[in-house]
């Protein structure tokens, strides 16, 4: 996401409204908005391909990322940065 949360979720706005969506554009979808502040919209949200406990889960995670100060850290605790 960097530090431009509307352009985050115009993009995965986009890619999950797309026909050719998978359910695992629906899942970065929730994250996103999740850490982007926008959690209170989810709830005007279907989910087709997220079961109640998965997007629970789902949300817990998002929260937690959220919770961690550095964006580089955030980064590493989804996996889209190497560790090392």
């Amino acid at each position: 996401m960097g530090d431009d949360d509307q352009k985050a979720l115009e993009t995965i706005r986009s890619v999950s409204q797309s026909p050719l969506a998978q359910p695992r554009h629906q899942r970065n979808q929730l994250l996103v908005m999740v850490l982007a502040g926008k959690e209170k919209d989810l709830k005007n949200m279907t989910f087709d391909d997220i079961t109640k406990a998965e997007r629970g889960k789902l949300i817990a995670e998002a929260r937690r990322v959220k919770a961690i100060p550095d964006r580089a850290e955030q980064a590493r605790e989804l996996g889209l940065i190497d560790a090392n």
